[in-house]
């Protein structure tokens, strides 16, 4: 008998314990909003190379005008490859490779046509594989001509081995044609 009894009791007492029990909501969860991809127009960069161009069709005014130009600055020397020019905006550069043989001396002589205002150039080197390149020298002229290592003061490979060399022209102000010729001895 006692257990009919207690069957009711506990029933109830269960019931009503679930019954009193709160639905918590469930847990809610931040979502971060996907990426959506932005598209903006941009104008292109300029370019920073000069158009390279055959000494030949540069004319023979740069090449003379080089030859002229240089023949203070480059006694004893000779022509290492031929001329080469560019057709420049202000602030482009060419670069012209060659290689520092050791032991011999360069002269760079460069000439801008009409239009360019102020001309520069460098001989850069690139003493190993893994250093970076380094400015040998530039020249210290204003206007559309520049000499590196002229009036007998040619610009030695530092290195007892050769090394990759270039030469870098660069148009400061102005625009045009411009050109170099690199000398050894």
């Amino acid at each position: 008998m006692r257990l009919l009894t207690l069957v009711p009791v506990v029933a109830v007492s269960f019931a009503a314990l679930s019954g009193c029990k709160k639905d918590e909501p469930e847990p809610t969860y931040p979502t971060t909003p996907q990426p959506t991809a932005t598209v903006t127009q941009t104008a292109p960069p300029a370019s920073t190379v000069a158009t390279p161009v055959a000494a030949s069709m540069a004319g023979p005014f740069l090449t003379g005008a080089i030859t002229v130009a240089g023949t203070n600055d480059t006694k004893g020397m000779q022509p290492e490859g031929g001329t080469f020019a560019g057709q420049f905006q202000q602030g482009q550069i060419l670069e012209q490779n060659f290689q520092g043989e050791p032991g011999k001396c360069y002269t760079i002589v460069a000439m801008g046509g009409p239009g360019v205002s102020e001309l520069d150039a460098q001989i850069v080197i690139q003493p190993a594989p893994m250093l970076p390149p380094t400015v040998l020298s530039q020249d210290n002229m204003t206007g559309p001509q520049a000499t590196i290592g002229g009036g007998g003061n040619c610009v030695k490979n530092p290195s007892p081995v050769g090394v990759p060399a270039k030469v870098v022209l660069r148009v400061v102000t102005g625009s045009g044609i411009a050109g170099a010729q690199i000398f050894k001895k």
